[in-house]
């Protein structure tokens, strides 16, 4: 189902890419009280958590829980320090419910061990959190919220398990659907300036790794004169999560194709004037799953969607859509 969705812009934010911005430079960040925790993977890596609360300390406690919980997933190289993550757990914790910011391989401040990290279509470290939110909290309904790329991992999830999962249900905002066409547009206007920051901590963290470049068979300066999107995805990630280059990798990771195959309620809030993708990312209705609502917005950039008639007082629009939508599956 596709909808139109109800956000109104702020009139003094016109535009997509002050959209985009505004919450980077001027939304106050504090970070809602809660706790570290590390969990030690298979391959010798590890996640880092950032769980809302005071630390669990009675295990009987633990198991018998019923509060909802939240799991959320950052864009790419975000983290709990992000605005959006902040804002929605805030939310989440007004409304009595728990909220885990789970970060990405490399994205906690620590760098990761491994030669791997994460991309849009990787879906195993997600995996591998809900298996152990299941023993640790086996009472507890659990639902996720991603942004951008984490919204890409989360539909490439629900898209590959169906209903074998325990997720109740799932928002995704800002997804680039379709990878390809998302490269192409962010190298192109304005929106080189996004993929110039992006792309800066990328090269730094894998130049950083010298066991990586010898893998990679990349100096130093290669990774740092690496010019955009599509040419880091042709040489880092593909080789390095077994892709034959960047086509490949954008074939089999965007989620557009998995929206069919989702049986979880799901919400996907886009904006039309996105300025990572243009408009050939949105699917037609008949690529939908009976479960996935598409909620289409003329407005509100790349996880902006700021609205309000006062500049001194910005109403983010996620931080109310997001809690009243998941609040009907707990």
């Amino acid at each position: 189902m596709i909808i139109k969705s109800d956000f109104k812009p702020a009139w003094w934010l016109t535009g997509p890419n002050l959209q985009t911005s505004f919450a980077s430079f001027f939304r106050k960040r504090k970070i809602p009280e809660g706790y570290w925790k590390r969990l030690e993977l298979a391959d010798g890596d590890f996640i880092d958590l950032y769980i809302s609360g005071k630390q669990d300390d009675d295990e009987k406690e633990v198991k018998t829980d019923t509060t909802p919980l939240v799991v959320l997933l950052h864009g790419l190289e975000g983290s709990i320090n992000s605005p959006y993550s902040l804002g929605v757990m805030s939310q989440f914790m007004k409304m009595g419910w728990g909220a885990i910011q789970m970060h990405f391989r490399g994205c906690s401040g620590a760098p990761n061990r491994n030669a791997r990290a994460y991309h849009s279509g990787e879906t195993e470290d997600f995996t591998y959190v809900l298996n152990w939110l299941t023993e640790r909290y086996p009472s507890r309904p659990v639902a996720a919220v991603g942004f951008s790329l984490g919204g890409s991992v989360l539909l490439n999830y629900l898209g590959k398990v169906k209903s074998e999962t325990r997720l109740v249900a799932g928002v995704a905002v800002s997804v680039p659907l379709q990878l390809d066409i998302a490269s192409q547009r962010i190298n192109q206007g304005f929106s080189r300036a996004y993929q110039k920051h992006l792309l800066s901590t990328l090269r730094i963290k894998i130049a950083e790794k010298e066991s990586l470049l010898k893998q990679l068979n990349l100096s130093k300066e290669d990774v740092m004169q690496i010019a955009d999107f599509y040419e880091f995805d042709d040489k880092i990630t593909a080789p390095l999560h077994d892709f034959k280059d960047a086509d490949d990798y954008y074939t089999k990771s965007s989620a557009r194709q998995y929206l069919k195959h989702i049986a979880r309620p799901t919400l996907i809030i886009h904006a039309t004037d996105d300025p990572f993708m243009t408009k050939a990312v949105i699917p037609e209705e008949n690529e939908l799953s009976a479960s996935v609502t598409l909620e289409l917005s003329d407005y509100g950039g790349h996880v902006g969607f700021i609205g309000g008639k006062n500049p001194l007082e910005p109403e983010y629009y996620l931080d109310k859509r997001i809690p009243e939508y998941l609040q009907k599956y707990f």
